[in-house]
């Protein structure tokens, strides 16, 4: 409600008062003195006590006590006259049974002496509610209760609370234990694995509606941090445990594992998983690991050289803000589905090791590896975002037919930026591949690459090197490069750099020894026959500024050979075709 106040200033006896049918005629005074009701407009239910706050202001050389009652349509209300002899007092009333709901009209005099005065409170009476003055839980300081606690009771001490008809608190399963009374109610609350964290309101219904307790329990994450005790720890954000490995044994599927800002080590009390044993734990399926902030949050390890992993993932789960750094395995993940998100692996000897699975990083730095990403087998790598860098191998995928997705990922300072073999297939969407010390990007085996508005610039040697199975780029810009833009060896089945339907919009300049030549050079195992003219096309792709004419380009073994200032075709029976 609105506070608000109205002041009455009773008048010269010439001056009238309220004139309500509903309210007696006015009682003359003499002005000699003025009250306010505060508020002068109430809400109050049956079995209930309304009080209204009154202020006395007295003319100059007046004194005396004033009396304050109800004197109209006061039926079902029951007060005593509040008599003030100060500047202030209050009057009370209990709503009963026998009151008329709805909106009422009481009518309240006050006297001093023979000075009277009379004004209309507004009174809306609702139906009686049950209502909760104090919410506690049993065995609990505080109201925060962690995921996977199991059942916990309440105990509801208020109003009225016979009167309850049903109760709710948030999301949670209630169940009301015996022996209730008119001032208290006790519940059995459920708090589940995977129980939605956040304030829980208890809702109280009665005849007259509904009462709410806001945040009369908490449920928090599975909550570790450095002021955290794994013995005492209760597992909530205001009494965590200490270590992530003691978090994990409190977490099943569906819960959040939440790390306060700290260290978490061996000397705080970490396990790490073992590299060396026949079966390190993982962490149990459907976690969420997330930290309070991604430079806060560090899991420290004994070293590069350590076989110990940071996180061990052979089911589903999620991990982000936080740093893991000084491991033998940054990350292993060998089966499942893990999310990354804002994740920094550093100085480990294996950063992310994806063995099976389905990873996906998105905005994560990985720095100071001697592998950065290794993919293998049926695993699928998704990077969006984020930094692979200063590293010995930036991002490797082979044995067997691992994907890889890189999606506006920057890959520098590594020996070569990407690297697929065995039977992978890698997408390069928007990446920018630069200044890595050997290749940008380089494939062979049986892989397969694909390369759409990206740039790979300023790598040592070539900003692609093929000998891979198939190689498609669109709108993708190759430029200053040491060595050369693009080259392709062995036998592809198909190099598509822009084909007669679809042009491939591709921006190769700057590249080799002189910048000048050789952007494109097609060193392909020769042939004993004219090879298919269409397994290396290029349509709509510029070379130095320059877009070759449309032709057949024969090699025929002489080196160098050169096709045109900016493409060479080298193995005899080997073509380019340009659209």
């Amino acid at each position: 409600m609105t506070r608000s106040r109205l002041t009455l200033l009773l008048l010269l006896a010439s001056c009238g008062g309220s004139s309500s049918p509903s309210t007696p005629a006015p009682v003359p005074n003499d002005g000699a003195f003025a009250f306010e009701l505060d508020p002068p407009a109430l809400d109050v239910h049956v079995l209930e006590t309304g009080s209204i706050h009154v202020l006395v202001t007295r003319r100059a050389g007046i004194s005396g006590p004033v009396t304050v009652s109800f004197v109209n349509d006061a039926a079902g209300l029951e007060t005593t006259p509040v008599t003030i002899s100060g500047e202030e007092g209050t009057l009370t009333f209990r709503v009963t049974e026998s009151a008329a709901l709805g909106l009422r009209f009481p009518v309240l005099e006050a006297k001093l002496g023979a000075s009277a005065h009379r004004e209309t409170l507004t009174l809306h009476v609702g139906g009686i509610v049950g209502k909760a003055a104090a919410v506690t839980i049993r065995a609990v300081t505080g109201r925060q209760i962690r995921q996977g606690t199991g059942d916990v009771v309440l105990d509801v001490d208020g109003t009225n609370l016979d009167r309850v008809t049903a109760f709710h608190l948030g999301d949670l399963t209630t169940v009301e234990l015996p022996g209730r009374t008119a001032t208290r109610l006790s519940l059995t609350a459920s708090v589940p694995h995977g129980a939605a964290p956040g304030p829980k309101d208890l809702v109280l219904t009665g005849p007259g509606g509904d009462t709410v307790t806001a945040a009369a329990l908490v449920v928090t994450a599975v909550t570790a941090g450095p002021t955290g005790d794994d013995d005492a720890g209760r597992g909530t954000t205001d009494n965590p445990v200490r270590t992530l490995t003691r978090a994990l044994t409190l977490a099943q599927t569906g819960d959040t594992v939440r790390l306060l800002d700290g260290t978490y080590d061996a000397a705080h009390g970490e396990q790490w998983p073992a590299v060396d044993l026949d079966a390190p734990s993982p962490i149990p399926a459907g976690i969420r690991i997330e930290g309070q902030s991604r430079a806060g949050v560090v899991l420290q390890g004994p070293g590069p050289l350590a076989p110990a992993i940071g996180l061990y993932w052979t089911r589903d789960g999620s991990v982000a803000q936080l740093t893991i750094r000084d491991f033998g395995y940054g990350v292993l993940v060998t089966a499942g589905s893990v999310a990354f998100r804002s994740v920094t692996v550093l100085s480990t000897a294996g950063g992310l090791l994806v063995g099976g699975g389905a990873v996906s990083a998105a905005d994560c730095d990985v720095s100071g590896t001697s592998v950065a990403v290794f993919a293998v087998s049926s695993a699928s790598v998704s990077l969006s975002g984020g930094m692979v860098h200063d590293n010995t191998a930036g991002v490797q995928v082979g044995d067997g037919s691992p994907q890889l997705t890189v999606a506006g990922t920057e890959i520098t300072a590594n020996d070569t930026g990407v690297f697929c073999g065995g039977s992978a297939a890698a997408l390069l969407d928007g990446a920018k591949v630069h200044g890595n010390r050997s290749h940008g990007v380089q494939c062979v085996n049986d892989s397969q690459l694909t390369v759409t508005s990206s740039e790979l610039a300023e790598n040592a040697e070539a900003g692609i090197w093929f000998e891979g199975r198939s190689l498609v780029m669109r709108g993708t810009r190759v430029h200053d490069n040491l060595q050369f833009g693009l080259y392709v060896a062995g036998a592809p089945a198909k190099v598509d750099l822009g084909n007669f339907l679809d042009p491939g919009n591709d921006d190769f300049h700057g590249n080799g020894p002189n910048g000048m030549t050789d952007q494109v050079l097609d060193v392909r195992t020769p042939r004993a026959s004219l090879g298919d003219p269409n397994a290396f096309t290029l349509k709509g792709t510029q070379l130095n500024g320059v877009v070759p004419a449309p032709d057949v380009y024969p090699g025929d073994g002489t080196w160098p050979y050169l096709n045109s200032p900016y493409f060479s075709v080298l193995g005899t029976n080997n073509v380019i075709r340009v659209y």
